[in-house]
C-alpha cells in the first residue's frame, strides 16, 4: 500500500531558466521580475515596433509577489512591470511559417501567458511536488516543480499507479 502527499516545492527553480519563447523585459531594478533589465524608454520602443509581438505584464507585491497580463484593478501595490515579447522573425522560425496568421498569434499569446503564469507561481512560492511513501513511511518516489497542486496530484497518482502495478 502506498500513500501520496502533495507538498510545497522545497527548492523551486525559476522557470525562466528553461526553454521559453518570450523574453520578459522589466525596467525597475528594485523589482527584478523578469529576464532583462532595460530603461523604460526601451520598453516603449519595443511596444511601438512592428517587428515585435508583446503583451504588458503587471505586478502586485503584497503577502506574495504575483504577475499577470491583465492587471490588478484597484489594488494598492500593483504596478506595470514591463512586457513579455517575442520577435516576429523568431515566431516564423519556431513555427516554420512565412505569415503569422490569427490562429498562430493566439497560440503564441497562450504560450506567453503560460510563461507569465509559471513565473508568477515561482515568484509567489506556489510551486508543488508529490511524495509517494510505503506504509512504513519510507519515501519511495518524489518529484517537484509543478505549478499547481492539481498537476502535482495528477502526476503523483499516475506514478503511484506505476508503483502499484510494478508490485515493488
Amino acid at each position: 500500500m502506498f500513500s501520496l502527499k502533495v507538498v510545497s516545492d522545497p527548492n523551486p527553480s525559476s522557470p525562466r531558466q528553461f526553454l521559453n519563447i518570450g523574453t520578459i523585459y522589466y525596467y525597475d531594478s528594485k523589482r527584478p521580475f523578469g529576464d532583462v533589465l532595460v530603461p523604460r524608454k526601451e520598453i516603449t520602443k519595443m511596444m511601438q515596433s512592428v517587428k515585435v509581438t508583446y503583451y504588458p505584464i503587471y505586478g502586485y507585491v503584497g503577502e506574495k509577489t504575483e504577475l499577470n497580463m491583465v492587471g490588478y484593478n484597484h489594488i494598492l501595490g500593483s504596478f506595470f512591470n514591463g512586457i513579455i515579447a517575442i520577435d516576429k522573425e523568431k515566431i516564423r522560425d519556431l513555427y516554420q511559417v512565412n505569415k503569422i496568421k490569427p490562429e498562430l498569434k493566439e497560440k503564441v499569446k497562450l504560450a506567453l501567458q503560460r510563461e507569465v503564469f509559471e513565473y508568477s507561481a515561482y515568484l509567489s512560492g506556489n510551486m508543488f511536488g508529490y511524495e509517494i511513501r510505503e506504509e512504513s513511511s519510507k519515501l519511495i518516489d518524489f518529484r517537484y516543480g509543478f505549478f499547481s497542486e492539481e498537476d502535482a496530484e495528477k502526476n503523483g497518482k499516475q506514478q503511484m499507479e506505476y508503483w502499484r502495478e510494478s508490485k515493488f
